[in-house]
C-alpha cells in the first residue's frame, strides 16, 4: 500500500505562493513536504531561470541541477517522486507535482519558462502563482512519503 503523507503527522496541503517570477517548484517542493518556502530555498538555493536565460546559460542544464536538488531534499525528508505520469488524468488518493506549459493566450506559444502546480489527494489544485494564465499539464511527478 502507498502512504501519501507521513502517517505520524498525515497534513493536508497548504498553499505557499512563489516569491519570485520563477522559483514555483520551491513553493510546490515546500508544500507536498509540508515546510516553508524559506526551508526549501536555505538546503536547495534559489533556481535563477530567469538570470540563467539573461545570462545566455543553459537553462536545461540548471532545471537538471535544481531537479536533482529538489530530489534530495524530498529523499532526505522521507519523500520521493515515484515515477512519471502520462498526463491524461490524476488518480485519485496520490499527491503531484505537475510540471506546466504556459501558452500565450493569443498565440498559444509556450513561454521559455514552465510552471509547476500541486495536486493534493482530491484532485485540489495549489498554485503557487495566484495568477489566472491558461495552463497545460505536461508532465505529472507522483510524490510519496516513503517513511524512510
Amino acid at each position: 500500500m502507498r502512504r501519501l503523507a507521513n502517517e505520524e503527522n498525515p497534513k493536508p496541503i497548504v498553499l505557499i505562493r512563489q516569491r519570485e517570477l520563477d522559483d514555483c517548484a520551491v513553493a510546490c517542493i515546500a508544500m507536498v513536504a509540508g515546510v516553508s518556502y524559506d526551508e526549501v530555498v536555505n538546503e536547495t538555493g534559489k533556481p535563477d531561470f530567469i538570470k540563467c536565460l539573461k545570462e545566455k546559460r543553459s537553462l536545461p542544464a540548471r532545471q537538471s541541477e535544481m531537479n536533482e536538488k529538489f530530489n534530495r531534499f524530498l529523499l532526505n525528508r522521507g519523500f520521493g517522486i515515484l515515477q512519471v505520469l502520462n498526463p491524461k488524468g490524476l488518480i485519485p488518493g496520490r499527491r503531484y507535482v505537475a510540471n506546466i506549459i504556459i501558452r500565450h493566450p493569443e498565440t498559444n506559444e509556450p513561454s521559455a519558462l514552465e510552471h509547476n502546480v500541486v495536486f493534493d489527494e482530491f484532485g485540489k489544485a495549489f498554485d503557487p502563482s495566484g495568477e489566472k494564465i491558461p495552463l497545460r499539464v505536461s508532465v505529472l511527478r507522483e510524490v510519496v512519503y516513503l517513511g524512510l
